[in-house]
């Protein structure tokens, strides 16, 4: 038993021969003290975003504490040294390094949890705010073209055909005084579309009114192609179509006047003399007017004096009708042929309506198209 403990005993004696370790306690020497004395605790750590740039930022709470870290500094002697083993365990510490580190990556990552990120819904506002100015003020400074509103179109353009408005006393006297003459022919057959008139009738009106256009008394001995256009289009319109061709005597005898296609001339047939062709007499009275973008209506009452014939006496009696068949008023005592106005005071709720259609053409412009009542 003695021996066994005495084995025991050897086993264990060897432990002082480790002593010659003893200069470990270098590795831990009082200069360690120090740096143990600002040994950051969990609170020392909790402060540290007091440090950082950004003092508003509460970021570094969110970030896991390097403090809560433990350091185990290795003993170099575990059995005699004398060193306490609290000062073996030091918290946060790395024996080798100094607390500036940890320092450093703290003020390293609290600048970036400072940055703000912005709302990009705003952005997006903003950013479509901004083009829409540069694409208006380049369309209203520099002359960029702006999609039609079509909508805006379509309205505009029903409020310019449904707009009324009267024509002016100018007008209007302009235009019966091309529709007088017209009359004096065709007065029998209304009502019409001008479509259906033949062209013989075309060509001898605009003949005429031409004659009156340039102060010619009775027939003119030649006429330019040209002139008659002239009249067509302004009364009848552009999109009016005729033919020039020669034009036959409006007493059914024959060619009054030879047209010359190449020289684009009408030239009065020297053989065929006589004097001027009988008409009917009348005169025409608005009574009123409108006109649209599309269209222009006279309202009238025309006030017929019967046929001329040969040699035009005094008027002896008016009708309501170009047959001379309804009589409104009859003449006493021989009175003055030009009594129109007069007469039509008297009778003129007795004449029926007569009304003038006039549509717009491809330029724009009016030309007859209908008479009707």
């Amino acid at each position: 038993m003695d021996q066994n403990n005495n084995e025991i005993n050897n086993n264990v004696t060897p432990q002082p021969a480790a002593q010659p370790v003893e200069p470990t306690p270098a590795v831990v020497p009082t200069p360690v003290e120090p740096v143990a004395a600002p040994v950051p605790t969990e609170q020392s750590v909790e402060a540290t975003p007091t440090v950082a740039p950004t003092p508003t930022e509460a970021a570094p709470v969110e970030q896991p504490a390097p403090a809560n870290q433990t350091i185990v500094v290795p003993a170099a002697n575990t059995l005699g040294s004398s060193q306490p083993e609290e000062n073996n365990v030091m918290p946060n510490v790395n024996p080798n390094t100094m607390m500036t580190p940890v320092e450093t990556e703290i003020q390293t990552e609290a600048p970036e949890k400072s940055k703000k990120k912005g709302n990009p819904i705003l952005l997006l506002l903003l950013l479509v705010i901004v083009a829409g100015g540069g694409y208006y003020a380049y369309n209203t400074f520099l002359g960029g073209k702006a999609e039609p509103n079509t909508s805006q179109t379509e309205k505009t353009d029903k409020e310019d055909k449904e707009k009324v408005e009267e024509l002016t006393e100018e007008e209007l006297t302009s235009y019966l005084e091309d529709a007088t003459p017209l009359m004096y022919r065709i007065a029998d057959k209304v009502p019409l579309k001008t479509s259906s008139l033949d062209n013989a009738t075309v060509l001898w009106y605009a003949a005429v009114v031409s004659f009156d256009d340039n102060n010619v008394s009775g027939l003119a001995e030649s006429f330019t192609q040209s002139s008659l256009d002239t009249v067509v289009t302004r009364v009848f319109g552009k999109d009016f179509k005729y033919t020039h061709e020669s034009i036959n005597c409006f007493a059914g005898d024959g060619v009054l006047y030879e047209y010359n296609k190449d020289k684009e001339v009408y030239t009065k047939n020297a053989l065929h003399g006589h004097g001027g062709e009988g008409a009917t007499r009348l005169k025409i009275y608005a009574i009123n007017s409108s006109k649209t973008k599309d269209k222009i209506e006279i309202t009238t009452k025309i006030l017929y004096a019967g046929r001329c014939q040969d040699v035009c006496g005094p008027i002896v009696e008016y009708y309501s009708d170009a047959a001379g068949k309804n009589s409104v008023y009859k003449v006493e005592n021989e009175e003055a042929v030009d009594q129109y106005d007069t007469v039509y005071e008297k009778v003129k709720d007795k004449l029926p309506e007569t009304t003038f259609v006039y549509t717009v053409q491809s330029d724009g412009n009016y030309g007859l198209s209908e008479i009707k009542n």
